[in-house]
Formats: structure tokens, C-alpha cells, sequence
């Protein structure tokens, strides 16, 4: 005897299609337990045939799978994010605690937002920040709670903290390709943070690769977010030519939003 299908029970189609252009799989004539909690169902014989007992799961355990499958890949994402923020920001950082910050300081960081326009008609570049003020001021701590949260919005991160950028250049300079290959991921990532810039020792390679670095994301219109304890002039004189420290401060002075803490610095970001 055919039964006919409760309007709150749908039968469980597994697959786009079947075979069988005669075969009604609307029909349910056959009682078969949940394979999970063994609530007895009304089922379709055709479906048992094709796909196995063990496809017959009642609408209640279906739900709790589909929850459970969810709340699996929420897991997995914020191990993935946790993996991704470990790999870029160090522990000594990831401990930051906001409340101990400047607040009107941290609040102008984290109300920065990556939203670059189409890039065809986008007159300007999407302006980064320039951080800038004493040691110890909490400017690193304010951009890594940024770069937590871009990290999170699924944003391509690179970091280099204080003394890496000499570091890292250091070691790729032994391949000319790889030098050029690591070049290019700075220059391509979504955000770039350079932390402490300047303070390292200044020798003519280095200035190559800061302007470079900074040059090519100006002109693919990437953020930059930086911090430092030198202002423009004072940044200027570490250069071997006055001139050439210079067309680097102006590239950053068009590309930065400057925010000063412990009152380092008022305004803007001067160029000598």
C-alpha cells in the first residue's frame, strides 16, 4: 500500500538526480529507523535500494548534524585566524591588554578601515597610518590590535617588527631572486606593517629597500602602517642623500595618516 508523505516530514533526496525516469521517490512505503537516534520513519523503498539504510536520518538528528557541521567549521576558522595571528604578531604583543593604551591614540588606529575602491578610479591611494612618538608609547601594541582585527577580516598581513626588516633582507640578499620574490610580497600585500622604521642600521642597501618597499605599494595604492620614533627631518639625515630621504618622507607623508602619541608630534608630518 502507497503511503502519502506528513507535510512535516520531506523525504531525504541524496544527489542531484536519479536514475529511473519511473521512479517515484515522493512515495514513502517502507517503515525504517534513524540511523542516529532509531525513531521509526516512513521512507522510500527506491532510496534505500540506491543509497542504504544508512541514509535514513530523521529530520531532528539531520538538524543537529547540519549544527554540528557548522560549529566545526566556526572552529576551524578561529584556529586558522588564531594560527595566522600567532605566525604574525609576537606573544609579548598578542597580551595586550586595550584599557592600558591611549585612548584617543588607539581609538584613531582601530577606527582605520581597509576599504580600497576600484582601483581605475581611485584618484588616491588607500591612505595607511603613520604612527609616530617615544619609545615605550604604546604605538606597536595600538597597530597590532589593528592588524588583529585585519587578520580576522581575512586581510593578507605582513609584519615586520623592529630590527626584522634589516634581518629578513639580510638573508634574502644571498639570492637575487629570492630577494626579489620577497620584495614582491611585501609590496603585494593587502596591508603591510613596518614597525620601528628607521631605527635600523642605515647603510645604502637599506635605503634601497625602504624606498622600494614603500615606493611600490604607493603605486599599487596599498596601505603601509608604521611606526617610529623619528619625525620626517629626523628621518631625512639617516639617509646617505638628503634628497633621496627625502622623496621617501614625501611618499609616506601622501600615503600616511600621522598620529602622534605622547604628544610627539602636531599636525602633520613635516618634510625638510
Amino acid at each position: 500500500m502507497t503511503m502519502t508523505m506528513h507535510s512535516h516530514s520531506e523525504p531525504k533526496l541524496i544527489g542531484d538526480s536519479f536514475s529511473g525516469a519511473d521512479a517515484d521517490y515522493e512515495t514513502l512505503d517502507i517503515h525504517e529507523d534513524c540511523r542516529e537516534c532509531g525513531t521509526q520513519l516512513q521512507w522510500n523503498s527506491n532510496l534505500i535500494q540506491m543509497w542504504g539504510k544508512g541514509s535514513v536520518i530523521c529530520d531532528e538528528c539531520c538538524n543537529q548534524r547540519r549544527e554540528e557541521a557548522r560549529a566545526f567549521q566556526e572552529a576551524a576558522v578561529v584556529d586558522r585566524v588564531q594560527a595566522s595571528l600567532e605566525s604574525v604578531i609576537p606573544p609579548l604583543y598578542l597580551d595586550t591588554v586595550p584599557e592600558r593604551l591611549p585612548k584617543k591614540e588607539l581609538d584613531q588606529i582601530l577606527a582605520w578601515r581597509y576599504e580600497p575602491t576600484n582601483e581605475r578610479f581611485m584618484s588616491q591611494p588607500l591612505k595607511g597610518i603613520y604612527a609616530i612618538g617615544p619609545t615605550r608609547a604604546g604605538k606597536t601594541r595600538s597597530i597590532c590590535l589593528l592588524v588583529t582585527r585585519l587578520i580576522e577580516e581575512g586581510r593578507n598581513v605582513k609584519c615586520l617588527f623592529a630590527g626584522e626588516l634589516q634581518t629578513q633582507m639580510m638573508e634574502h640578499m644571498r639570492s637575487e631572486r629570492g630577494y626579489a620574490a620577497w620584495k614582491r610580497d611585501l609590496i603585494n600585500a593587502d596591508v603591510l606593517f613596518l614597525d620601528d622604521l628607521f631605527n635600523e642600521r642605515v647603510t645604502p642597501r637599506t635605503e634601497s629597500t625602504w624606498f622600494e618597499i614603500i615606493d611600490g605599494r604607493m603605486n599599487f595604492k596599498r596601505p603601509t602602517l608604521i611606526t617610529s620614533q623619528y619625525s620626517a627631518r629626523d628621518a631625512v639625515q639617516l639617509f646617505s642623500e638628503a634628497r633621496r630621504g627625502a622623496a621617501m618622507l614625501n611618499r609616506l607623508r601622501e600615503t600616511s595618516h600621522v598620529i602622534a602619541f605622547g604628544n610627539s608630534l602636531q599636525g602633520e608630518l613635516p618634510v625638510a
